[in-house]
């Protein structure tokens, strides 16, 4: 077996290793070293709490990166049902415009009916109601069938939405939970 000698990259102290070494301690200092082949095919020593230190590392970092993507996805998911809430400026628009159209017929039809009235009570008693009967078709016209109004594809797609953000905050809270127990065990091994 051939022995060869590195430095503990702790202390800087020799150490004599074989070939087939994997592991080592440093007598000086009580290091644990991992023994990988270097780039020229030597042994090269690693201290086992680097990796624990950078993995450590690492999953903090995700853990922050999860967090901001959990907190994007929450601003976006509440924007979304906010947005749900209030109907769009066109549907608000449509309905002033029928409110506005249904005052407009009111206010022209009433002198119309007071001089019909005049010229006689069977006729205009008549053209009063049919001009009511405009009004509330004109009305439904407006207002469709009477039905509650069937869900539109934006609708669909932005509950849709909705659904998969959901899962995605829960499937990312998870993962967060998952990588913290991760940490508290590599933290406990330092």
């Amino acid at each position: 077996m051939t022995v060869e000698s590195i430095q503990c990259p702790n202390c800087g102290s020799p150490l004599e290793v074989g070939a087939a070494d994997r592991v080592a301690t440093c007598g000086y200092c009580r290091a644990r070293l991992s023994i990988t082949k270097g780039a020229s095919g030597h042994p090269l020593a690693v201290l086992d709490d680097i990796k624990v230190d950078t993995a450590l590392i690492a999953r903090e970092t995700a853990v922050r990166r999860l967090e901001r993507n959990l907190a994007d996805l929450r601003r976006e998911r509440d924007a979304l049902i906010v947005q749900g809430e209030h109907p769009p400026r066109s549907a608000t628009s449509a309905m002033a415009f029928k409110v506005l159209l249904i005052v407009v017929i009111a206010v022209v039809a009433v002198p119309a009916f007071r001089v019909l009235v005049r010229l006689g009570t069977r006729l205009g008693l008549v053209v009063v109601l049919v001009a009511v009967a405009l009004v509330l078709l004109l009305y439904l016209v407006l207002e469709g069938d009477g039905r509650k109004p069937r869900r539109n594809r934006p609708h669909r797609e932005r509950e849709q939405r909705l659904r998969d953000m959901t899962e995605e905050i829960v499937h990312t809270e998870r993962r967060i939970e998952t990588i913290e127990a991760e940490i508290d065990r590599l933290t406990a091994e330092l």
